[in-house]
């Protein structure tokens, strides 16, 4: 009995261990060593990701998985989130009003479909405002979607630092990345 019960504490424990796992993405190499193919957990969505940032964060909120990468000292943040049962309007809006508190004076530069050089059709939401230190910042973001999942990419930065490097992972993200 001892062992039956030692046995499967230990099963627990690994169960308990890999749970988290689960609900993780993968990484895979790219032709390009600048860039990695991301692979979101239970969405058929590879997005092409910069390879160089300083730290990546993979977390579950709510259901949604969301990978954030961050550069520059955390100063500039990309995220590829995915999740199932929503739509492209219900997702723009909660980008648009997740840092509203933290700005003003916004100026919405683009609101419309657009297609990428992947010939996907996605929907680009873009504003430019006043931070809470007083610089210009920018919210980028492109919103897929396909049979039921939703998967949005979006680029948070102060507008000067949108370029060179930044700028390309960014135009890359958008346009390489592709539905299985």
């Amino acid at each position: 009995m001892r062992k039956t019960l030692i046995c499967f504490a230990v099963c627990m424990i690994l169960v308990v261990a890999a749970w988290p796992a689960s609900a993780a993405g993968t990484f895979y190499l790219h032709d390009h060593p600048d860039y990695w193919w991301y692979v979101p957990a239970d969405v058929p969505f590879y997005a092409v990701v910069p390879s160089t940032a300083q730290t990546y964060v993979e977390r579950n909120v709510f259901g949604m998985n969301i990978l954030e990468i961050l550069m520059d000292n955390g100063n500039i943040s990309m995220e590829v989130a995915a999740m199932k049962n929503t739509t492209i309007e219900a997702v723009r809006k909660s980008i648009e009003e997740r840092f509203k508190p933290a700005v003003k004076d916004i100026s919405v530069k683009a609101n419309r479909m657009i297609t990428t050089s992947n010939n996907l059709q996605c929907h680009f939401y873009h504003y430019e405002a006043t931070g809470n230190h007083g610089r210009k910042v920018m919210l980028r973001t492109v919103i897929f979607e396909r049979n039921g999942s939703v998967v949005s990419l979006s680029l948070f930065l102060d507008a000067s630092k949108y370029t060179g490097d930044i700028q390309q992972y960014w135009l890359r993200l958008v346009n390489d990345s592709e539905w299985d």
